[in-house]
């Protein structure tokens, strides 16, 4: 998982998807750090996910982080987040990962 802090007080809105055919935003989660992560829009043909995380008081762009698109986010607090994933046995598995710079 990766994320970009560059410009993190002003979103970049030229590479958010056009709603033409599809909503721009298809999952909110809440962490336990009271953070607001907005999830783009994933088409069929994508294989990660773009997940926005705002602070929520400040209404400010935090980081942006990119994710393998077949694990689900579930919770995040600090640099960690945990995720779901499936195993080669498609065995839900939850797993905790580290945010990393690209």
């Amino acid at each position: 998982m990766e994320f970009d802090q560059s410009g993190a007080s002003e979103p970049d809105l030229k590479d958010w998807p056009i709603n033409e055919v599809a909503p721009a935003i298809d999952a909110l989660l809440t962490d336990f750090d009271e953070r607001l992560w907005v999830r783009d829009h994933r088409l069929p043909d994508q294989d990660s996910v773009t997940w926005r995380v705002w602070d929520i008081e400040r209404h400010e762009l935090l980081f942006t982080a990119r994710m393998d698109g077949e694990a689900t986010l579930l919770d995040a607090r600090g640099d960690l987040v945990l995720l779901r994933r499936l195993d080669e046995f498609d065995v839900p598995r939850a797993v905790t990962t580290r945010l990393r710079a690209p």
